[in-house]
């Protein structure tokens, strides 16, 4: 029996042990954590910057449009006005100047 008893303690004891990580385990975790951090980092920030830049430019653009819409109207008004005063308004000076 001593031999069983001596066989389960055995058993007992190396379940129980705690298994910790050797330095070189734990210096290849931290190292492969680095390197997985140094090439996710910058993507995220490149993408951010591209994010907010393409956000920048969306906006120029809306801008733009606004602007050249603007320009249009305001062509057009011009056009009205000059139509106005060198086609009418000669018209109507010729037309007081008959009565």
């Amino acid at each position: 029996m001593d031999g069983r008893e001596e066989i389960l303690q055995d058993y007992e004891e190396e379940i129980s042990r705690e298994r910790n990580l050797s330095f070189f385990n734990l210096l290849v975790v931290y190292i492969a954590m680095a390197i997985f951090f140094m090439l996710t980092v910058p993507v995220v920030f490149v993408r951010n910057e591209i994010y907010f830049i393409s956000r920048d430019i969306a906006e120029l653009q809306t801008r733009k449009t606004v602007l050249l819409e603007e320009q249009q109207e305001l062509t057009n008004k011009i056009e009205a006005m000059s139509y106005r005063y060198e086609i009418s308004d000669p018209i109507e000076i010729l037309e007081n100047n008959e009565e």
